[in-house]
């Protein structure tokens, strides 16, 4: 605020303790009020005070018993030293000072979880509770203290971990001649609850002399995206990408599709171009379908309703005596052509020269 008090005022005569009041207030407005004292206010400020006279104390007296038990060490050692020297001069026996006992290490336990033995947990398919009861049967059984022994379900669980990955390392597929990329997509039961279904894509290279499955992984869908990316991870990690020169695949959309294909995109991704082996039996039911289609009409899903009847009434078919159906009356050029082609379909057959093994 202004000062609004007159130039002239401390000449003026006035009370002396008006003009105290008018000189603090010029100097330090903060410290001046009109109103009473706060009480509030003042025995908060004394307490900090007290309080700060305390810890002063307190830090005079921790210093002082410091000080005092540094004297008394200085003297203690003093005095020891020259005892001890006065002792060592009248007599020469004397007991030296026992070394102080350090705790006794406890020997480390060992680990005797071999490649072999974490082979047959994997073979017989044991969760780590049962790997473990039977551990520890077996090496009580066998006279071993189980107390020097690792038994635990974290170090089971890390030795099966490191013995799959030295294995998984050691049947790493390894091939210097050209290879022909397989794959193929199947619904089966989830691996985690068995009821519900999943896609996974099996996937296996060949050559000359030489077949390898690299993996039967689950796929995110179906698509030809999330196909592609399932192949080339188990490409990529067996380091086969140089060595793929073809495709063998089904004549799907997921897979020849000319913009998100599985095919493109495996070709793109590999950034070379390979030699297509579309599957000659998906041609044919390609054609099969349309035959079918025009004889039976269209189908409304991918059951048909004529093969679910005889799926169902399979079981109580008499298979002992199988009976063609009645042939229909044919014209004699039909007749011709009917015996014609009976007879060139037994002729393949009993060739037994089959290069595809189609009819093996």
């Amino acid at each position: 605020m202004f000062d609004i008090a007159h130039s002239k005022a401390m000449e003026a005569k006035i009370p002396e303790e008006d003009k105290a009041f008018l000189e603090a207030q010029r100097e330090d407005r903060q410290s001046c009020s009109m109103d009473g004292v706060d009480e509030k206010l003042k025995r908060a400020t004394e307490e900090k005070q007290r309080k700060r006279q305390r810890m002063e104390e307190m830090k005079k007296k921790d210093a002082a018993a410091s000080s005092s038990t540094l004297d008394r060490d200085v003297a203690l050692e003093f005095s020891t030293t020259s005892s001890s020297s006065n002792e060592e001069t009248e007599d020469d026996d004397f007991k030296a000072p026992t070394p102080a006992k350090c705790p006794r290490r406890r020997p480390p336990k060992e680990n005797k979880f071999t490649k072999e033995l974490t082979l047959a947990w994997e073979r017989d398919n044991l969760s780590i509770r049962a790997a473990i009861s039977s551990y520890a049967a077996a090496a009580m059984n066998l006279s071993h203290d189980i107390e020097h022994i690792t038994v635990s379900r974290s170090s089971i669980h890390r030795a099966r971990v490191k013995n799959r990955e030295e294995i998984a390392m050691s049947l790493s597929f390894k091939s210097e001649v050209p290879l022909v990329l397989h794959w193929d997509g199947k619904l089966l039961p989830s691996l985690a609850d068995g009821r519900s279904l999943e896609e996974r894509v099996a996937v296996l290279v060949s050559g000359e002399d030489t077949e390898e499955l690299l993996g039967v992984p689950v796929s995110a869908d179906g698509t030809g995206k999330a196909v592609a990316e399932t192949v080339l991870k188990l490409v990529r990690e067996s380091s086969l990408e140089g060595n793929i020169i073809g495709m063998a695949f089904d004549t799907t959309a997921a897979n020849t599709g000319m913009v998100q294909g599985a095919c493109i995109r495996i070709e793109r991704a590999l950034e070379k171009p390979l030699v297509w082996l579309a599957c000659r039996h998906q041609i044919l039911e390609v054609v099969l379908k349309d035959v079918f289609e025009a004889c039976m009409g269209p189908s409304s899903g991918p059951n048909i309703a004529l093969f679910k009847r005889l799926q169902n009434r399979w079981p109580i078919v008499d298979q002992s005596q199988p009976q063609p159906l009645t042939p229909t009356a044919l014209s004699s050029d039909e007749e011709a052509n009917r015996l014609e082609m009976l007879g060139h379909l037994k002729r393949l057959l009993d060739c037994g020269n089959h290069p595809r093994e189609d009819y093996k």
